[in-house]
């Protein structure tokens, strides 16, 4: 089965990675890590540290990534931070942002589907087909277009572009007096009544509800409120996406954002050097070019165009083995495919961070470190060790590649990597923070 993006002569192709799509891809590794095992290390490592609040927060969202991906939450124009992706979904009308929440929460019923008109897309600006450097296209796609992973059914139209809403905060536990700023004046799709029936309404209501009671109370419950008081949930939502920021992806995104880049610069020199079809050979084997199209191997079978809006190809790295294509008609085709995984951990570096575990000593300063980052004074003095002591002991765990270090003016301070320890295996980390 092969899907095919009609690209025309001169096809308007963007490369770069997406904050919020890399977001939505680690959520969807923490919800079914049983899809990524290359990612069981971080994602155990990540578990073991989350609040329960956030915990429970990403899980009652979670049905908007898990199985498929809503439109809003995977972009298609290329932004340098997380904070700009969440400023271009404040933008989406509520009308829009409803229907598209809906497509995961309701499966792929095609009752549900074609009751809207397509929306007019618009291509990038000129100068900027091939920049990986998050700065372009500016605004090709508000809303963004749908992904997910296969299996998944392809979702409702939406609406062409026109005014914007803000939404007011909504307080929720763990946080107090938030506030969510206004959105900015953005392009995004009118709320413009279209004419699909009342009973096609009720029909999706309903659905979203009956598949929601089934997946728990909490998912339940984010239903509910997405149909009952959506400025509310989406000012929850974005806080959501924030507070993830601030535990695990700020860091995450750190790590991979210069992979990231580099990826989207050698397909991008590709793609100027030796055109498409080398650049698309290069992220996928299922991916092809014959004459003006692009072949997808998968196992759908739909079409699209990208003649007008373009196509942006965005590397992840939470994505194997998922290749994740968007090709909603009307919408600016997006493939986001994954980036090569880092090399395979040495054996022997994997018996050098065994021994180094081994020493009980080593241990104890492991437990400590994984709950934060420490000098060596405090780590002698919480252990009641010389500080010669502590000093050999961290050189061999730095040896061993688990520990990282910053330097706070004339203090050093160390910090366990818990996602190498995870490598090791996850009751490992567990254990250190039991």
């Amino acid at each position: 089965m092969t899907l095919t993006i009609e690209l025309g002569p001169d096809p308007q192709v963007a490369f770069g990675p997406s904050p919020l799509g890399e977001l939505i891809g680690a959520l969807h590794v923490l919800s079914d890590p049983a899809h990524h095992p290359t990612q069981h290390a971080w994602a155990a490592a990540v578990a073991a540290t989350l609040p329960a609040d956030l915990a429970d927060r990403i899980d009652a969202a979670s049905f908007l990534w898990q199985v498929g991906r809503a439109d809003f939450l995977v972009p298609s124009a290329i932004r340098a931070t997380l904070a700009e992706d969440l400023d271009d979904l404040d933008a989406l009308d509520d009308d829009t942002f409803l229907y598209a929440a809906f497509i995961p929460a309701c499966g792929a019923d095609r009752r549900t589907r074609r009751t809207r008109p397509s929306p007019v897309s618009r291509a990038p600006a000129a100068g900027h087909q091939t920049d990986p450097t998050g700065t372009a296209p500016p605004a090709t796609r508000h809303p963004t277009v749908t992904t997910r992973v296969p299996g998944s059914g392809r979702p409702a139209d939406q609406d062409p572009p026109g005014p914007t809403t803000s939404h007011p905060a909504m307080p929720h536990p763990g946080l107090s007096d938030p506030t969510i700023a206004p959105t900015p004046d953005l392009p995004g799709p009118t709320a413009a009544p279209d004419r699909w029936a009342a009973e096609i309404w009720a029909m999706t209501r309903d659905r979203a509800r009956e598949l929601s009671r089934a997946r728990g109370p909490a998912q339940s419950e984010f239903v509910e409120r997405l149909l009952t008081d959506l400025p509310g949930l989406r000012a929850w939502l974005r806080r959501l996406f924030e507070d993830c920021e601030s535990a695990f992806f700020g860091e995450a995104w750190r790590q991979v954002r210069v992979r990231l880049m580099s990826d989207a610069r050698d397909k991008s020199e590709l793609f100027r050097r030796r055109g498409l079809a080398a650049a698309v050979a290069a992220m996928s084997p299922a991916l092809s070019v014959r004459g003006t199209r692009l072949l997808i191997d998968k196992l759908r079978v739909s079409t699209a165009s990208a003649v007008d809006a373009g196509i942006t190809f965005a590397p992840t790295a939470f994505g194997w083995p998922h290749l994740v294509i968007s090709d909603e008609p009307g919408w600016r085709p997006v493939v986001q495919y994954p980036v090569a995984p880092e090399a395979v951990v040495p054996l022997d570096l994997v018996r050098r961070r065994m021994e180094a575990l081994a020493n009980p000593a080593r241990m104890r300063l492991c437990w400590l470190l994984a709950r934060g980052a420490h000098t060596t004074g405090e780590l002698a003095d919480a252990w009641q060790l010389t500080a010669p002591e502590v000093s050999r002991h961290l050189a061999v765990l730095h040896r061993a590649g688990l520990l990282e270090k910053e330097r706070r003016g004339r203090y050093t301070l160390h910090r366990l990597d818990l996602a190498a320890v995870g490598r090791l295996g996850s009751d490992l980390v567990e254990a250190l923070l039991r």
